[in-house]
Order: structure tokens, then C-alpha cells, then sequence
């Protein structure tokens, strides 16, 4: 398979922007898609305009529970990540100011993440379900809040915070 060119990529980019609209957008996104309005609209003018695109904003939720807003959304590998990251990093560092980096980074990227993650899944579900009833229950199943998701996803931050709190507690009043 040949490898595609720079220009190549860039409209292979593009194309699934210029095919979702915000309806399909919001349906996928599903509660609180309005949040994720300013951000789309911004991120989707970059992207068509110049094949990529960053949107600056900042996602509370996503700095407030990291990894559990990931799961929520059912960004896995992102989530994983975020998991793992900052407990990798506290092997090799003696600082918890690389985890707080670290989260104020993701926040910020959270909402852009979040998008370019999901224009390509829903472009592809408008090709297969063009309209109707179908499209929006493919859209409503592929997108949305995973609670299984959150809810794991809120035990383990929990379990952490826990245990931080537990092992400052145990330094402090040894």
C-alpha cells in the first residue's frame, strides 16, 4: 500500500468534517452536547479549512476526574492512559507536579480529543444509516456516557484518592 502524501492526509482529514453536522454531532455527544458546541464549530473551521485543527478551552470535568471522564466517554485508550501515566511517572519522579501537568494538559486537549475521536466513528455511521430512526440509534449507541465506564472509572479514582490521602496521613502523624 502506498503511503499517502501530506495533501493526501490533510483531505482524507477533511472529508469526514464536512459531512457531520451539529445535530448529528449533539446526538451522538448526548447529555451536555451544548458544552461541546464553541469547541466544534471552532475545531471543524481549522480542520476544513487547513486539513487539522486544535480548539483551546477548558474541560472541568475531564481536570476534575482525569481518567473517569474518559471512560465516561468511552475514550478507552485515552482513559488508559491517564491511568497508567501518572503512576508511571511517580516511579521516576519524586514530584506529583508532573500528574498535575499532566491533567491540566488533558483538560485542556479534552473537548478537541473528544471531537477528532468521534467526527470519523460518526461520518462513518451517516454512510451506513444516511437517515432516519437507525442513523439516530446508531448515533445515540456509539456515542453517549458509558456508565459502566464512569462508574469503574469513578472507583479507581476514588481507590486513589484514598489511598493519597491514607499514605499523607500515615507521613504526617508518624
Amino acid at each position: 500500500m502506498a503511503r499517502l502524501t501530506r495533501e493526501e492526509r490533510i483531505e482524507k482529514n477533511k472529508r469526514p468534517w464536512a459531512l457531520v453536522e451539529w445535530d448529528d454531532l449533539a446526538t451522538f455527544i448526548g447529555p451536555n452536547a451544548q458544552r461541546f458546541e464553541r469547541c466544534w464549530s471552532d475545531l471543524r473551521q481549522k480542520t476544513l479549512e487547513k486539513g487539522y485543527g486544535m480548539s483551546r478551552g477548558f474541560c472541568w470535568p475531564a481536570f476534575l476526574f482525569s481518567f473517569a471522564w474518559y471512560f465516561a466517554r468511552k475514550q478507552w485508550l485515552i482513559g488508559g492512559l491517564l491511568l497508567v501515566l501518572p503512576i508511571v511517572m511517580g516511579m521516576f519522579l519524586k514530584s506529583a507536579g508532573g500528574a498535575l501537568g499532566i491533567s491540566i494538559a488533558m483538560a485542556m486537549m479534552a473537548k478537541t480529543f473528544y471531537l477528532q475521536m468521534s467526527i470519523p466513528k460518526i461520518a462513518k455511521i451517516l454512510e451506513v444509516h444516511p437517515e432516519g430512526d437507525q442513523r439516530d440509534a446508531a448515533l445515540q449507541a456509539a456515542g453517549g456516557i458509558s456508565w459502566p465506564g464512569a462508574i469503574i472509572g469513578g472507583v479507581i479514582l476514588a481507590i486513589g484518592y484514598w489511598a493519597a490521602i491514607w499514605t499523607l496521613m500515615r507521613l504526617y502523624t508518624a
